[in-house]
């Protein structure tokens, strides 16, 4: 795992965090980094949220680009927020989990490509508006912030199974950011 940048301690940041999929969780804040992870996202809350990228009436490409571009309408309503609290172009950084589904992990069929069609059409979308791309795999995610972690920091969503997912590739960038 790469590390984030070494002079973000005691910075502002724009932060949009997404686990991809049929359902994808997205998060987005404006933590300070300063202090422990657990104190960054008390002091500056986290809002996450599921996109869905499913419904059976459709084709799922078709499911994938409607999602894909609420997603990236949501990051540019994100980006413009920062924007306007000052917090430079620079300093926004999209961060997501990173994974095919493949035999043993959901099918081996193209649907369990959906997570890679899904983060390609989000990128293709944000080409242009995107300067920090950052990118964990799940493994490292989970074994980073366990689900005591999300409970005892207060970043437990109670139904929201890829928002957590989210919520943690969110904790483990604001880690690394902190080294």
């Amino acid at each position: 795992m790469s590390r984030v940048r070494t002079s973000l301690k005691g910075e502002r940041v724009g932060l949009f965090t997404m686990d991809p999929g049929t359902t994808t969780g997205i998060t987005w804040s404006t933590p300070l980094l300063k202090g422990s992870t657990k104190e960054i996202f008390e002091r500056d809350p986290i809002t996450v949220d599921h996109v869905e990228c499913w419904d059976t009436n459709v084709p799922a490409i078709q499911n994938e680009v409607s999602g894909a571009k609420t997603i990236a309408e949501t990051y540019r309503e994100c980006q413009a927020e920062w924007i306007l609290a000052g917090i430079p172009y620079t300093m926004h950084y999209f961060v997501f989990e990173d994974f095919v589904l493949g035999p043993g992990t959901h099918n081996s069929e193209r649907s369990g490509l959906s997570p890679v069609r899904v983060t390609s059409l989000i990128q293709g979308m944000l080409v242009n508006d995107v300067m920090n791309w950052q990118a964990f795999s799940p493994s490292v995610c989970a074994s980073t912030v366990t689900n005591d972690r999300l409970r005892r920091w207060n970043l437990w969503t109670p139904g929201m199974v890829h928002g957590r997912s989210a919520t943690r590739v969110a904790a483990v960038w604001v880690r690394e950011a902190l080294k």
